[in-house]
């Protein structure tokens, strides 16, 4: 095994494979080499549950550093959740212990540099407190638990003192509803009266076409206009108040699916039917 040295850097250059070899590693496949030996720039990798992502993200940010591309410390690893940050951290900073330990001079300068791997929620919430007061902010502002979440829908829940007759849920399935449709919302950068606004829309719509719809659109049409309300959620602009009246879920929505998952759907699939009307949203 032999490495290559460039000439204008004058440091030593490996290859997936060599450097897997040098570390003691087992050598990656030719689609995982592809992925850690590719030059710095926009890269998108689609793979499967079990298919080694953590481990290749790990290989290629210690090709990386060996290489003398980048510093560990100038790296950014970003996950959805706290147990698949602690996962990558470790392999990192297992596979970066080889390489310094492996003797190789070029980065050794770096053995002290380790890489920022957070979850995106916990890396929003140290830029918030590092920055906040550029934005007029508190700087011991802190982003809500789950658990503190909870326990403010279950709080909402609670207090609801309007008509149950309704309800078929349990109140601890109303808060995780309460809590899905808030994440929901906030994924796609709409207010509760948008999904209603858009659910009313394709009513009129449908009332405006001559005859009858076919059987495949009535039910995403009746779907659509569900006017399911949450206990403490206003959705629609008449329901200001958080006693709003609870109505109950669409038959077509059995009770045990998770919070308006359902009408989070129809407000994508409402959505595509109206940009395809060309109305504005």
């Amino acid at each position: 095994m032999s490495a290559t040295s460039s000439a204008t850097t004058g440091m030593t250059s490996y290859t997936p494979g060599q450097l897997a070899r040098v570390l003691g590693l087992p050598e990656p496949t030719a689609e995982q080499a592809a992925v850690i030996g590719a030059g710095l720039g926009p890269l998108a990798v689609i793979a499967g549950a079990g298919s080694g992502k953590s481990e290749t993200m790990a290989a290629r940010l210690v090709w990386l550093a060996a290489n003398g591309m980048v510093r560990a410390d100038r790296v950014l690893g970003l996950t959805f959740t706290r147990k698949a940050a602690a996962e990558l951290a470790d392999r990192v900073r297992g596979r970066l212990d080889r390489l310094y330990r492996a003797g190789l001079a070029d980065v050794q300068a770096d053995a002290e540099a380790e890489p920022v791997i957070s979850t995106y929620h916990a890396y929003a919430g140290r830029l918030v407190s590092d920055h906040a007061l550029r934005e007029g902010l508190e700087p011991s502002m802190r982003l809500i638990t789950p658990a503190l979440s909870w326990q403010l829908a279950a709080a909402i829940v609670a207090a609801y003192d309007g008509p149950m007759d309704a309800v078929q849920w349990t109140p601890q399935t109303v808060t995780a509803a309460v809590l899905q449709l808030t994440g929901d919302l906030a994924e796609h950068l709409r207010g509760p009266d948008e999904v209603r606004a858009v659910g009313e829309w394709l009513a009129r719509q449908q009332a405006a076409l001559p005859g009858r719809s076919s059987a495949a659109v009535r039910p995403m049409l009746a779907a659509s206009c569900d006017t399911t309300v949450m206990p403490g959620v206003s959705m629609s602009a008449r329901s200001k108040s958080s006693k709003a009246p609870a109505r109950s879920a669409s038959p077509r929505c059995s009770p045990g699916r998770s919070l308006l998952q359902a009408p989070l759907s129809r407000c994508s699939r409402a959505a595509t039917l109206r940009r395809n009307f060309t109305a504005p949203l």
